[in-house]
């Protein structure tokens, strides 16, 4: 969120998935280098990041720039207004591809490239302190403390973690498998892996892979007008098994026009069945992430040089028990 001195908004927040950076993650690589972007960062490359959506904003909208003050992400604009105190919450900072990896603060060389003021943001601040008060309607001041404000750093917090060789996999809209480090992973290996070395609680890291998650369903869902997912799942379950298989993380899934379509095409191009009824779209959205899961977490070990004995799957998707069966199938657990 864009403001001026005033603390009021400078235009309006824009969608991530909006295609105004199309083109930008490349432009960057290519200006500043791919290995350096992420030797200083050490943050997987999507064309969503913050990096990207602040060189569109100075690139398309260079007329808000003179009025913008601060830059403040979401979850500190809430704790802002909340408190009229401005705080960068460093769990949340890291995912920007904003924030150098070695001195956790914003990198100059990267704010140069977006076009962004070094002036506009605050120091990032490790989740814990208060950031101000609320004065509730009654007059009392209650304390806001600044949480891990990244979904998934709460969500790794909450995983019962309990040793070395256990791994997370948050699932909702988003799939993001890891596991924690003291010390972050940027050599060539995690690069060409496409790995990210996100904030965590305590100065840990969270090593991991975005993955495009239920996104995919929730757009079919939307598409075919299905209401009932308990029965659609149960539909699902009764057909065999990877008839159809796509990669759920191609750029093509990001945000299609339809994605009903966008999968078919996936499946026609590569010669394989089309999944024509809501079940069988289903299927294939549940084998392909199943399949990909396994992918990444050995992708993960090897990385790390150890294998993995137990993933703690968190967030809304854990409810999908047929996803968790095929994701343990997959990764050779239970």
């Amino acid at each position: 969120m864009l403001l001026d001195q005033q603390g009021q908004r400078v235009g309006l927040p824009v969608a991530y998935r909006d295609s105004r950076t199309n083109g930008l993650m490349a432009q960057a690589q290519q200006q500043l280098g791919k290995r350096d972007i992420y030797q200083r960062s050490g943050i997987q490359f999507l064309p969503f990041n913050t990096l990207y959506q602040l060189r569109a904003l100075t690139e398309q909208q260079p007329e808000l720039i003179p009025h913008i003050a601060h830059a403040l992400l979401m979850p500190d604009y809430f704790s802002y207004r909340l408190t009229g105190k401005m705080n960068w919450e460093y769990t949340n900072a890291t995912t920007t591809q904003l924030v150098n990896i070695n001195s956790d603060d914003w990198d100059e060389s990267l704010l140069a490239w977006s076009g962004a003021n070094k002036a506009w943001f605050g120091r990032p601040t490790h989740p814990g302190n208060v950031i101000g008060h609320w004065i509730c309607p009654q007059g009392n001041e209650i304390p806001v403390v600044a949480v891990a404000s990244h979904d998934t750093a709460s969500a790794v917090i909450a995983s019962p973690l309990n040793g070395s060789r256990a791994a997370y996999l948050s699932s909702g809209t988003w799939s993001l498998m890891g596991f924690e480090s003291q010390t972050p992973f940027t050599n060539d290996t995690a690069l060409a892996a496409n790995i990210t070395n996100e904030g965590g609680a305590e100065g840990r890291y969270r090593v991991l892979k975005n993955i495009m998650g239920l996104w995919l369903l929730q757009r079919v869902l939307q598409e075919r007008q299905i209401n009932d997912l308990p029965a659609l799942i149960a539909a699902t379950q009764a057909l065999p098994a990877c008839r159809f298989i796509i990669n759920p993380n191609d750029d093509r899934f990001i945000n299609p026009e339809a994605m009903c379509s966008e999968i078919q095409a996936a499946c026609r191009e590569t010669a394989q069945p089309i999944p024509e009824s809501d079940a069988e779209l289903a299927r294939c959205i549940f084998d392909s992430l199943a399949l990909l899961y396994a992918d990444v977490l050995h992708e993960l070990a090897q990385l790390r040089g150890e294998d993995f004995s137990q993933l703690h799957i968190v967030g809304g998707g854990c409810q999908n028990t047929l996803l968790n069966q095929l994701c343990a199938d997959a990764c050779v657990f239970g």
